[in-house]
Order: structure tokens, then sequence, then C-alpha cells
């Protein structure tokens, strides 16, 4: 007796559902042995082990190790990204239009992001990637500085684009800061100095003075 016929449709969807938890086993995969043994220290044989799945697949869907990296990133990018927008644009709703509460609550998402997935954002903050790759994060970093700028409403001046500049290599730092954090504690600590620092940033560009703690906005 032979097979019963599969809609093409079907045989499509089912080949992508395949295709789909193949990728995600072998990034579950690559990141828990970055996370183990970083980057320079796992090799493309324990990713295959790890993941039990062949080494065909593995060159087949990312082309090597730092594809597999590099895909990681642009997953915790996105999700960083999603958690600062959605923060930006709650306060929006709520009436707020200045750029330095804006950026603050922004920011306060970041860090909280960079806190909850720790372990994940480790894998990049390690300054262990693959060659090139600090590159790519330096342009990814200018055209994050340009979404901002937007979402904030930043001056689209020279001051009013140094002055963003500057408060996002604030949050850069403060985000390896949190992600090594021993504990909750810390990292809170780490957050507000961080929004401080932001908030009188964002005060030299106004002229405005600033209270010894961070506006209420960004906790919100």
């Amino acid at each position: 007796m032979s097979d019963p016929v599969v809609p093409a449709a079907e045989r499509s969807r089912w080949n992508w559902k395949r295709t789909n938890q193949t990728q995600r086993t072998l990034l579950d995969a690559a990141l828990e042995l970055f996370i183990e043994n970083g980057y320079a220290g796992t090799s493309v044989e324990d990713i295959v082990q790890r993941s039990n799945l062949s080494i065909g697949s593995l060159y087949h869907h990312f082309g090597n190790k730092a594809g597999l990296y590099l895909a990681l990133w642009q997953e915790w990018v996105k999700d960083q990204e999603n958690l600062v927008s959605t923060a930006i644009e709650d306060l929006q709703s709520r009436g707020e239009a200045g750029t330095v509460p804006l950026f603050m609550v922004g920011a306060r998402a970041y860090l909280e992001g960079c806190w909850n997935h720790r372990s994940r954002g480790s894998v990049f903050f390690a300054q262990d990637g693959p060659p090139g790759f600090e590159l790519r994060l330096r342009n990814g970093r200018y055209e994050w500085l340009r979404q901002v700028t937007v979402l904030t409403h930043a001056s689209d001046d020279p001051l009013g684009r140094l002055t963003v500049s500057v408060m996002m290599a604030i949050v850069a730092e403060g985000a390896q800061e949190v992600v090594t954090s021993g504990s909750r504690a810390d990292a809170d600590e780490i957050m507000d100095a961080t929004l401080l620092m932001i908030e009188r940033v964002g005060a030299s560009d106004t002229g405005d003075a600033v209270a010894d703690t961070p506006a209420e906005a960004s906790a919100s």
C-alpha cells in the first residue's frame, strides 16, 4: 500500500518547522557552551555533540561557529531593542515628551534586561567574540544611536547627537557592570548610578539643575 499523498503546502510547513527546530537546537547548544567555556573555548565539535545534530546541519544553517555567535547576538539586540522601545513608547503614551526622561526610562529597561538575562549577556560583554565582531558591534551602536535619537526626540544637531552618544556610552559601561554583578542589590546600585550620570549629562545639555537621585520616571 502506497503512502498517502501529503499536499505541497503541508510539506512546506513541516519542512519549515523542522528547519526552525534545528536552528533553535543549534543556537541553544552554542549559547550554553559559550556561557560555560567562552567563544574561543568552544569548538564546532562541542556544539555538534551538545546539540546531537550533524556538523552538516551546523554548516548548512549558520556557516560556522561565528555564524552561530552572530545569530545569537542579533537575537540579543532585538530583544533589548524591544524592551527599550516598549518602555519609551509607554512613557510617551502618558504624555512625556522630554528627551532625558524618555532616554532614562529606556536605559532602565535596557539595564533590567541585562540583569534578567545576564548569562546570555555575558557572552557578548566578554570581548571574546569572533574576529571582526568589535567592528560589527560598533556599527550596530551607530544604528542604535540613530534609532534612540528618533525615539527620544533628541535634537539632531552636533550637541544633541553628542549628548545622546555620551549617554549611550554610559549605559554600555553600566550594562557591562550589571551583567557581572554578584547580587540584585549590587545591580540596583549600578543602575541607579548609571541613571544619575545620564541625568547629569542631559542636564548639561539643557542647562537644568539635577537632583541627587534619578528621576522617578526612570523607575516606572
